[in-house]
């Protein structure tokens, strides 16, 4: 998929992606440093009621299933415990969680897509260097190295997979969306 307006037609549009939202479905959003991940997120979280979470919060309630199992003033609990749409924000360095949390909730009846934020080294490290807090350039390379050799993991691993590039400038993008909200 090479352009937003792409990618968010495939992910709203059930007949072309045969993603049908509503309850039991979660989409996790990945990539490696810079990617562009919670770009990608405030524009899906947009056109439709989703509850988003970052992987360490999801990992955190499926690992207390007594917690779980109460109820609670919590959203985000009430989310995964009522089977309601989720948006799980993740680095693709994280992989062993990932699946963790992709079995977990697939176990409790959830179908599972995932969105591989995919940039270039280069950008990733234009991006960074744009930082008010940078992370250090050998720390940004090992994790970007990291969501590279994790892709086909993901790729194999997720029924409903979708590789986008975000390798346009944050500019060129921010104006892509703009164009096709």
């Amino acid at each position: 998929m090479k352009n937003i307006k792409d990618l968010l037609k495939a992910v709203s549009n059930n007949e072309k992606s045969n993603i049908i939202f509503g309850e039991n479905k979660v989409i996790f959003v990945t990539g490696g440093p810079g990617s562009g991940k919670d770009v990608i997120i405030r524009e899906i979280i947009s056109k439709m009621e989703i509850t988003e979470m970052n992987h360490m919060q999801v990992f955190n309630y499926l690992t207390d299933s007594r917690k779980l199992k109460e109820k609670s003033a919590d959203l985000r609990r009430e989310s995964i415990r009522s089977h309601l749409p989720l948006i799980i924000n993740a680095p693709a360095d994280d992989k062993d969680k990932i699946f963790f949390i992709k079995e977990s909730l697939e176990e409790k009846g959830y179908t599972s897509l995932m969105i591989f934020v995919d940039t270039t080294n280069e950008a990733s490290k234009q991006r960074n260097e744009k930082l008010t807090k940078m992370i250090a350039e050998s720390v940004r390379k090992e994790k970007w190295d990291l969501a590279q050799s994790s892709k086909e993991a993901y790729r194999q691993n997720f029924k409903s997979f979708i590789d986008f590039d975000n390798s346009a400038s944050v500019e060129d993008i921010e104006e892509e969306i703009k164009e096709n909200i």
